[in-house]
């Protein structure tokens, strides 16, 4: 095959080469320009982050200023209202907060008792390992010690717990046959 632009007798495996080695500085070209684009939109997102970081920073400064200024407020409105003494009020005030932070401590702990972690993903992954432990080799046959096939199906149920002894004779191992009625209105009789 002839190409347009070459010369009679020029070895086609060198353009090729060259084809190859520009292929290459592309590729290289390519992966330097994602990675500073990556490297860009990393430091812009950090540059957001901070300033959002900021800000809520002195949302919850502001908010604080707030809370004080409303309980110094709460104080000096019950010393004015009631002609408390002004220690009294900031001990009722202070006895309210302590009461909503017992109540929150309480729902906290409740809460905290509920969380008891990734509770099913730990018993599948058990179940796994079971199961892997159990699969031997193609070519051994026989099992390895301790490494008993795991169950698949499901433990039976436990049977409840009686609260009155079992009996000590045992039981008959032919049932008694039933009597069934012959007519409408009929009763049966047993034996």
């Amino acid at each position: 095959m002839t190409y347009p632009n070459s010369t009679p007798g020029r070895d086609d495996r060198a353009s090729l080469g060259t084809l190859v080695s520009s292929l290459s500085q592309n590729v290289s070209t390519l992966v330097r320009d994602e990675i500073a684009l990556a490297k860009a939109e990393v430091s812009e997102s950090a540059k957001r982050g901070a300033t959002g970081g900021g800000l809520l920073a002195a949302t919850a400064m502001l908010l604080l200023m707030v809370w004080l200024l409303l309980t110094w407020a709460a104080v000096y409105g019950l010393t004015d209202g009631t002609g408390l003494p002004l220690w009294a009020s900031f001990l009722i005030v202070a006895a309210v907060y302590l009461v909503i932070a017992i109540i929150l401590a309480f729902v906290a702990k409740r809460h905290l008792d509920k969380a008891k972690g990734p509770q099913q993903a730990q018993k599948a992954a058990e179940e796994t390992k079971q199961i892997l432990a159990g699969l031997k080799p193609a070519g051994s046959s026989s099992p390895t010690p301790g490494s008993a096939a795991p169950a698949l199906s499901a433990p039976a149920p436990s049977a409840p717990a009686r609260s009155t002894p079992a009996p000590s004779t045992p039981a008959p191992s032919t049932p008694a046959p039933t009597p069934t009625p012959t007519a409408v209105g009929d009763t049966p009789t047993g034996p």
